[in-house]
């Protein structure tokens, strides 16, 4: 399986911006540098594309070529170069549009002026996506009555029963974060998902929410999360005006829910009785350091699983 770092996928929405605003003034590569054998399949490649609604072309530099040639010491790397070829500046990590977006303006303006500013598109051929089936399907929930799956690319969420029959298809699969009606509601890159009572809670990890679904009749509601996608967290808050960072895996343990908060590189807890949540393990830097839960770190933590006591 091949699953993007959650610093590269955060870059994305920022790339989109760049690409409407300069069109093919400025031309976006994506250059995949595989750090696992699965990152180097091309049909892993075209699912990920499929799946983000990528526009731009994408490459995978197999060997690390372009990597060392640039001197790229980490993911995601943004290289700015101008017509030439030759390098503008770097930009590492995420979360700098503003500084990304200065340095593109300053460094067409400086193009045009030197006459060697060239717009010209290149010709792609997008991948045509079916609404039958599932797309990049990411997580599966049981309970004694229900299946359901995270139908992740299409951005909804599926329940059926046990025969595999489907009984409700819950969301528009336009990507977005509206509350409603199973017909009506929204979700983008649903990921985990927890039956709790008469409810199946889903991390709608490109919308940084936790979305909670009432059975049977599907209608959906936001139960954490305000929309904004921020790194870290201080203790146990209000549920809906604390900014998550992608929600990816969840468990529910009684009336506790455990939310594998893969942005934040850490372990959250969301006590479902108060609507209060918080960050449960993992310092937030991201590592593979044993130790107490509050000294522990993870590396984009998005699965969970309990067993007698042990999380």
């Amino acid at each position: 399986s091949h699953r993007p770092r959650i610093n590269c996928v955060h870059m994305l929405p920022d790339m989109a911006k760049l690409e409407r605003e300069f069109g093919a003034r400025l031309l976006i590569l994506g250059v995949n540098s595989p750090k696992f054998v699965a990152s180097r399949r091309s049909s892993n490649i075209e699912g990920f594309i499929q799946r983000y609604d990528i526009t731009h072309p994408v490459l995978t530099d197999k060997g690390m070529t372009l990597w060392n040639y640039y001197g790229v010491q980490a993911w995601p790397t943004l290289v700015l170069l101008n017509p030439r070829g030759g390098v503008v500046r770097q930009f590492i990590g995420e979360g700098d549009y503003r500084g990304i977006r200065a340095a593109v303006l300053g460094a067409i303006d400086q193009a045009q002026r030197a006459g060697t500013l060239v717009s010209t598109a290149l010709p792609l051929q997008p991948p045509v996506l079916s609404r039958d089936g599932l797309l990049q399907p990411g997580k599966v929930a049981v309970d004694a009555r229900y299946v359901a799956v995270s139908d992740s690319g299409h951005n909804r969420v599926i329940l059926l029963d046990h025969a595999g029959k489907v009984l409700r298809v819950i969301g528009t699969g336009v990507p977005g974060a509206r509350d409603g009606a199973a017909s009506a509601a929204q979700f983008n890159g649903p990921q985990g998902l927890a039956f709790v009572g008469d409810a199946l809670y889903v991390a709608d990890t490109g919308n940084s929410l936790i979305r909670r679904i009432a059975l049977p009749s599907g209608v959906v509601s936001t139960v954490a999360g305000n929309g904004q996608r921020v790194f870290g967290g201080n203790g146990m808050q209000p549920a809906r005006g604390v900014p998550l960072n992608s929600p990816w895996g969840l468990k529910a343990v009684g009336d506790v829910l455990y939310v594998a908060m893969a942005g934040d590189h850490q372990v959250w807890k969301f006590d479902l009785g108060s609507a209060r949540i918080g960050p449960y393990a993992g310092t937030g830097a991201e590592g593979i350091d044993d130790g107490s839960r509050v000294s522990a770190s993870f590396a984009q933590s998005s699965g969970l699983a309990y067993h007698d006591g042990t999380l």
